[in-house]
């Protein structure tokens, strides 16, 4: 008699397969923490693309009405502009996808449909700090450089006068000097038989007519121009008031014309100024038009003192720095 031929079991127990079915509708895993509904905004990607819309607004109005000069050279306006539309573009653009309504995404218990699977991830709150400079530009402007940081920037004159090299010495042969010479200024006695001073060219002015100049270009003609051009001739500046700082030169009457030039931004800034010696200080920070003649017995290491014949308030130019 045959026996019946037993299955062999298995050494250990075999879980139950479950249909992919039964998964869809049982695992936790598939349950979307973030849910999403037809209509629904999200508003994470809508706050996102309004923080981006604002900085965005904000650059292109300073680039429309110039007010950018006040921090920026005026080279970079029109790059600021097109940063301003580029951000102002993909904020509609992200403003769109937030807002719109989102179709065929609704996922309700009695349908029995399953969720795509889309998730947005929310923007970092440290995002919200693109504010801050939105928010400064809304409730107060800043102004350009002025009076505050005449004393705590270097001054173009300074920075001349540290950086020219020294002129050599000059000696007559046999004359007697205490003292070791160093190398670098060894006698020169060729230049004691023969000093002709070197000047920087620059044009020359017009006799009997007020010659417009910026207050770099003063300064340079003070410094390193032939004095004979400046002889006599009526010159005219604009710049804005400030006190003389007492610590840079003692004693000193007066009150300083001064103007800051950038090479970039406001943050390496130099500042030109000229020394009104007579007459009544207008208000610190005030813009002026001064017209005068140069004092080159008063002027000294680059800085120009002026005899003022006419001093005119303006306002503040468009292009505040030089």
């Amino acid at each position: 008699m045959l026996k019946p031929e037993l299955k062999p079991q298995a050494k250990y127990p075999v879980a139950p397969v479950k249909s992919d079915h039964h998964d869809q509708h049982q695992s936790p895993d598939n349950h979307h923490d973030h849910p999403h509904f037809e209509g629904d905004v999200r508003w994470s990607e809508a706050t996102a693309g309004a923080i981006v819309a604002a900085v965005g607004v904000t650059l292109t109005y300073l680039a429309l009405t110039g007010k950018i000069n006040k921090y920026l050279l005026p080279a970079f306006k029109n790059w600021i502009l097109l940063c301003g539309l580029i951000l102002l573009a993909f904020a509609i653009w992200t403003l769109w996808l937030a807002l719109r309504p989102r179709l065929g995404q609704q996922k309700t218990a009695s349908a029995g449909t399953h969720d795509t699977g889309e998730h947005f991830h929310p923007y970092s709150k440290a995002a919200a700090l693109m504010l801050v400079p939105v928010m400064i530009v809304a409730l107060s402007l800043p102004a350009p450089l002025g009076a505050f940081m005449t004393s705590k920037v270097a001054t173009a004159q300074s920075r001349a006068a540290a950086d020219k090299p020294r002129a050599r010495t000059a000696l007559i042969p046999g004359q007697q000097v205490p003292g070791p010479i160093p190398d670098d200024d060894k006698p020169d006695f060729a230049a004691a038989q023969n000093d002709v001073p070197q000047f920087l060219p620059f044009p020359e002015l017009k006799d009997g007519a007020v010659n417009a100049l910026p207050l770099d270009e003063l300064t340079d003609r003070v410094s390193d121009g032939d004095p004979k051009q400046l002889t006599d001739k009526t010159v005219q500046v604009v710049g804005f008031v400030s006190p003389i700082d007492q610590d840079t030169f003692p004693g000193q009457k007066g009150w300083m014309l001064s103007r800051y030039k950038i090479y970039c931004c406001a943050a390496d800034g130099v500042i030109y100024s000229a020394i009104i010696p007579d007459g009544q200080m207008p208000k610190t920070n005030t813009w002026v038009e001064v017209t005068g003649t140069v004092d080159l017995g008063a002027s000294k290491e680059g800085m120009p003192v002026l005899k003022v014949t006419k001093v005119k308030e303006i306002p503040e130019p468009k292009e505040p720095y030089l």
